[in-house]
């Protein structure tokens, strides 16, 4: 699974690298002038806004979903923590540092979802769950975790909750006024209310019993 999850990103980084769009240099990372936003105007008719494209940009997700899989499996196995503690460190600041030194031939962009992207920002989580691991299932610092386990149960109604239900421009109605009159933390405040909201929402589904799954 591994060698599958680094034969995805090799891919994809070959592919924006070596495969011109018509009009284009192969290699371009240039917003709305690279492969990934040509393929989304041939098949989609569109692009983003800010010029980004999706459709090619989902394969090497793919691999961070595997990674995440795999992460699972280390947790679920009957190894001492310690151990698990390692292996979980270990994948993390090679995936960071793999992705760092790439970033001078693959740069690190997120709306592109590029080979280093998704090698930088895999370490990253990595090791942040390590912390989390730590804290809470070693070191058993658990209550402080409650608002994170009330997003974390249902993940999918985070994820989907903006797409389907314009709360940023709801909350916006109210706390726009306020965030106009903090000059530069008032986009802070709006994204803090917005965030805010939604994990209210979160918390009466979890008291409810109702959890979104795929």
């Amino acid at each position: 699974m591994f060698l599958f999850t680094y034969f995805i990103l090799i891919l994809y980084a070959l592919l924006l690298s070596l495969v011109p769009a018509p009009g284009l240099q192969a290699g371009t990372y240039i917003a709305g002038q690279n492969l990934v936003s040509y393929i989304d105007i041939e098949v989609l008719g569109r692009t983003h806004p800010e010029g980004w494209g999706t459709v090619l940009s989902t394969i090497p997700t793919i691999s961070t979903t595997i990674l995440g899989l795999l992460i699972g499996r280390i947790l679920k196995e009957d190894f001492p923590k310690r151990k698990k503690l390692q292996i979980i460190a270990l994948t993390g600041l090679s995936c960071l540092i793999a992705g760092l030194l790439l970033d001078p031939v693959v740069p690190v962009i997120m709306k592109l979802w590029t080979t280093s992207y998704g090698l930088a920002s895999a370490g990253w989580s990595c090791l942040l769950f390590l912390i989390f691991y730590w804290l809470i299932d070693v070191r058993g610092f658990k209550r402080w975790a409650f608002p994170f386990i009330v997003i974390g149960m249902n993940a999918l109604a985070v994820y989907m909750g903006r797409t389907l239900l314009p709360l940023g421009k709801i909350v916006g109605i109210y706390s726009g006024w306020i965030a106009g009159h903090i000059g530069m933390f008032g986009m802070l405040f709006e994204a803090a209310a917005v965030l805010m909201v939604e994990w209210l929402i979160l918390y009466w589904l979890y008291k409810k019993k109702i959890f979104l799954i795929a």
